[in-house]
């Protein structure tokens, strides 16, 4: 599907600049720190209004992690969160919860997230109240009004929690994100826990909701198919740090970062006529708590070459609006012996053409094939 247009002219709803959340490793009586977990460490991008961003990467990353701090339901170590021109970081108590009111989150989990002794009414209607916008009959009538919106029965608002099935938690839970009517929610793999019929029905019941609402959403996921579907931009995660940031269209015609195609590579395809080369990466995940030295990416990439290992990679605008943090697309580390390009992902393009890279980037670039379908 093809993405949306966006005006870029705009200023950004969200800006998220050198986002770092560690967490501190404790021992001994005393508590003393004596390491850090880099869950997130510097990362940054921006979402504009009306606009899908999808966070994608293996589990364990970072993003479930990225998407609470950015609500400040973890505390960050470091970096800023300019949301409407204000940075949700530097905000107190008080200012940090009229903030929240444009500022929602949908779970994972439609099991956990919902209180068990709670009817529907009270879940949902907990932050009209606590807000102030309604209470009593009015807060009844604007609950029943947003479960008819997301496809349940205003009758429904009397019952808990587990007389619903997952599907249905599930749209309780975006009920409650959209009942404060915000600007932006992040979607913590909202829709990973449900089977794939009702994984439909809650993306299309997403994708109205953010044109009837101008919602900006922070799409977290594995399933890289479902991202494609939703998101008008991608950013690919790897422990803790953006390797690859993309329009849609351009990320999956074209991607950069080896491990964007080996990632892709994955994606199972409902024609079995059709065959894919299936990437398959060597090497365990490194642990956060002592990342690699240089690019991150390095123990595991078959392209690994030179200042991998020793230099960090900086981000190459590779094309316009597309940002991968590799040392193949730097013109200053951009390997001399071509044979380093012949152990990336070798594929053939869909129209037998490949796009032309930026001449700033010369043949480093022009060598980097893409990871696309070949059909038979």
């Amino acid at each position: 599907m093809a993405a949306k247009v966006k005006d870029n002219t705009k200023k950004p709803l969200l800006e998220v600049k050198n986002l770092k959340k560690y967490f501190p490793i404790t021992k001994g009586i005393i508590s003393r720190v004596v390491g850090q977990v880099k869950a997130v460490d510097d990362i940054s991008f921006h979402v504009y209004p009306n606009e899908t961003v999808g966070l994608v990467g293996e589990s364990g990353c970072g993003k479930t992690t990225a998407g609470r701090t950015l609500l400040r339901l973890l505390e960050p170590t470091g970096g800023e969160a300019i949301f409407d021109g204000r940075d949700v970081f530097q905000l107190d108590q008080l200012e940090l919860r009229k903030a929240r009111r444009d500022m929602q989150i949908i779970f994972q989990d439609p099991y956990s997230s919902l209180n068990p002794r709670m009817t529907i009414e009270a879940i949902i209607g907990e932050a009209i109240q606590f807000h102030g916008i309604a209470s009593g009959d009015e807060r009844r009538k604007i609950v029943e009004d947003l479960l008819v919106r997301v496809g349940l029965q205003p009758s429904y608002i009397t019952r808990y929690p587990h007389e619903f099935s997952g599907g249905q938690r599930q749209r309780i839970g975006i009920a409650r994100a959209l009942a404060l009517k915000p600007k932006f929610i992040v979607c913590d793999e909202a829709v990973s826990a449900l089977d794939v019929s009702v994984q439909a029905q809650v993306i299309n019941l997403l994708k109205e909701l953010q044109e009837e609402f101008n919602l900006s959403y922070l799409f977290i996921a594995h399933d890289l198919s479902v991202v494609k579907h939703i998101s008008d931009r991608i950013a690919v995660m790897y422990l803790g740090q953006l390797v690859e940031f993309a329009d849609c269209n351009s990320l999956f015609k074209a991607p950069r970062h080896p491990y964007t195609q080996s990632l892709l590579s994955a994606i199972p395809h409902p024609d079995p006529r059709r065959k894919k080369a299936r990437v398959i990466l060597e090497g365990d995940v490194p642990s956060p708590i002592n990342p690699p030295s240089g690019c991150r990416f390095h123990t595991r990439c078959p392209a690994c070459f030179g200042p991998c290992s020793k230099v960090v990679p900086k981000t190459i605008e590779v094309e316009p609006d597309h940002f991968v943090q590799c040392h193949l697309y730097d013109p200053e580390h951009a390997p001399k012996d071509p044979t380093v390009f012949d152990r990336l992902p070798q594929s053939v393009p869909e129209h037998s053409s490949k796009k032309k890279p930026p001449e700033s980037l010369g043949a480093a670039a022009a060598a980097a094939p893409a990871v696309v379908d070949e059909e038979e």
